[in-house]
C-alpha cells in the first residue's frame, strides 16, 4: 500500500506542476537538481516529483497500468473492497495551521497530515470507482466511515452497496469506538 500511495503522490505532484508559474517551476527545477542524491526528505520527494522528466512520468504511468491489471484480477472474484476511509476518525480542524505543521495522530503517534488520504488514494490512482460511507461516530462524537472500491466501470455496484449500508446505518445508532 505504501508503494501505491507513493506512486499516487508522484503522479499527482507531477501533474500539478502544469499550473505553476514559469518562474516558480524553474526555481523548483533548479532546487531539485541541487538536491543530494541521498536526500529522501519530504521536501526532496516533493521537488523531484514536481519536476520529474517526461521519461520518469512515463515509467510511473506504466507502473500505474500494472497496478490496474492487478486490481482487475482482484475484481474478477470480488464485487467491492471495503477499506477504512482514513486511518483515524475525523481530525480536529487545522485550517489555521501552516500546512507543514498539520498532522494526524495514529495509535498515539504523530504522523504526516497527508497520510490520512492513503486509503482514499488506492482507488484514485488506478481510476476505480469509490464511495466513502459514514457509519457512525466515536464516543467523542467524531465521524467514522469506510470506503467502498469497485471494479473499473463498476460505479453502479459501488453506489448500490453504499446505499444499502446507509439504510442499515440509518436503522440503528452506531457508536464504533
Amino acid at each position: 500500500m505504501a508503494s501505491s500511495d507513493r506512486l499516487f503522490s508522484s503522479l499527482m505532484l507531477a501533474g500539478s506542476a502544469a499550473s505553476a508559474a514559469p518562474q516558480a517551476y524553474a526555481a523548483e527545477a533548479e532546487t531539485s537538481r541541487q538536491l543530494s542524491p541521498g536526500d529522501q526528505s519530504p521536501r526532496a520527494h516533493y521537488l523531484r516529483d514536481r519536476t520529474m522528466s517526461h521519461r520518469d512520468w512515463l515509467l510511473a504511468n506504466e507502473e500505474r497500468r500494472r497496478l490496474q491489471e492487478r486490481w482487475a484480477s482482484y475484481f474478477g472474484d470480488m464485487d467491492v473492497l471495503i477499506t477504512p476511509a482514513a486511518p483515524t476518525a475525523a481530525v480536529p480542524d487545522q485550517a489555521n495551521v501552516p500546512m507543514s505543521e498539520r498532522h494526524i495522530t495514529v495509535d498515539g503517534q504523530r504522523r504526516a497530515y497527508w497520510e490520512q488520504t492513503t486509503w482514499l488514494n488506492l482507488a484514485g490512482l488506478v481510476h476505480l470507482p469509490a464511495a466513502t460511507v459514514p457509519l457512525g461516530r466515536t464516543r467523542e462524537g467524531l465521524p467514522l466511515g469506510i470506503q467502498l472500491i469497485g471494479a473499473h466501470l463498476g460505479d453502479r455496484t459501488v453506489i448500490k452497496v453504499a446505499g444499502l449500508l446507509g439504510e442499515l446505518r440509518d436503522a440503528q445508532t452506531v457508536v464504533l469506538a
